[in-house]
């Protein structure tokens, strides 16, 4: 593992992809840091602020990987989230983006296709982290009331920038 700051959670409770989806991605990506489920990515994630960006199984013990994205988007949360699903069930698509998914990988997945997908959402949530920073530091003598207020509006604009560039792969069969 990169001794790097976090800026990738893998959620992925089958070990061994865990290894492959991280051996791929750490040339591109470093500092990559995985959980076996949604409690345990919840748990680093309180820890790790740099963490940018998160490429998540839906199927998962404990905590699904859609349970996961609700609880972020309940707390406002934008970070980029990468659904990664071996089923392709409609339903749990569908309710991937009404909760905001940032993009979708099929198992089997090819090494160009998650490469691509997980660095578009690292940079998407790296240029959220600078906008937090940004709004901090201009922000820092305003009244605690006010900071709530601007990230509340960026958080609004950019789930609405990523509705509107999400897509969805259609399905052959």
């Amino acid at each position: 593992m990169s001794q790097q700051s976090p800026t990738l959670l893998v959620v992925e409770d089958e070990i061994e992809l865990q290894k492959i989806i991280q051996e791929i991605l750490e040339p591109e990506i470093p500092g990559i840091i995985c959980a076996k489920d949604g409690q345990e990515a919840l748990d680093l994630l309180s820890k790790n602020s740099s963490i940018c960006a998160i490429l998540s199984d839906i199927n998962m013990p404990r905590m699904t990987g859609l349970e996961l994205l609700k609880n972020l988007r309940s707390r406002f949360n934008p970070i980029p989230f990468v659904v990664l699903t071996a089923y392709g069930n409609p339903q749990s698509m569908r309710e991937a983006i009404q909760l905001n998914a940032t993009d979708f990988l099929d198992k089997p997945f090819s090494t160009e296709e998650l490469v691509s997908v997980v660095k578009r959402a690292v940079e998407y949530g790296k240029e959220i982290q600078k906008i937090e920073k940004e709004i901090e530091e201009k922000y820092k003598d305003s009244s605690a009331e006010n900071v709530e207020f601007l990230r509340r509006v960026k958080r609004t604009t950019l789930n609405m920038k990523a509705e509107n560039t999400i897509y969805v792969k259609s399905r052959s069969g």
